[in-house]
């Protein structure tokens, strides 16, 4: 970790669709809605905070996000993901789950990617954010587009040149 930290390693995510020595996954191969970390996931985390560097929820089961937020000693973030409340989607996580990473000081990155956030593009990104805020207060908000260019992305949000969208639609709802 300290070679990867000392090249620019700020986050690690501690799964994503596959079961890993560390943690399973909230959907795909190996997933649980039951087990959280393994040992070896939880001297991660603990190393993680040793080092100053980010722990990263996303994709990780509702087991594993409250055992990481429970164990953590430093913010948690969930680069990208968005609100059941808003939108069901196995990817999605719920407002139990957003409280909790609040409470570490972490922030929760609403993504673009439509079948997690519904089909309403800027508008959904929006509602996601403003339930968030709701849950948690504004401190929890971010930006978690996912742009790495295997997912569809609404037309409105489909690049870095269209964030002034998403600018001006939270200027409109009232946000500074």
């Amino acid at each position: 970790l300290e070679g990867y930290q000392a090249r620019g390693l700020v986050y690690v995510g501690l799964v994503h669709f596959t079961k890993n020595w560390a943690a399973r996954p909230m959907v795909g191969r190996g997933s649980s809605q039951t087990i959280g970390l393994t040992d070896e996931g939880r001297a991660l985390v603990d190393a993680l905070n040793t080092l100053g560097i980010l722990v990263d929820v996303a994709h990780l089961n509702r087991p594993g996000v409250f055992e990481v937020c429970a164990r953590s000693t430093a913010p948690v973030i969930c680069s990208h993901t968005a609100c059941t409340a808003v939108h069901s989607s196995p990817r999605c996580i719920d407002d139990a789950q957003i409280k909790a990473i609040a409470d570490t000081g972490g922030v929760i990155g609403v993504i673009f990617v439509p079948a997690f956030i519904g089909p309403d593009g800027v508008d959904a990104v929006v509602a996601h954010l403003e339930h968030i805020r709701k849950i948690a207060g504004v401190g929890a908000c971010a930006i978690g587009t996912d742009w790495e260019g295997w997912a569809y992305y609404p037309s409105d949000l489909d690049s870095a040149e269209k964030m002034p969208v998403l600018t001006e639609a939270l200027l409109r709802r009232g946000w500074t």
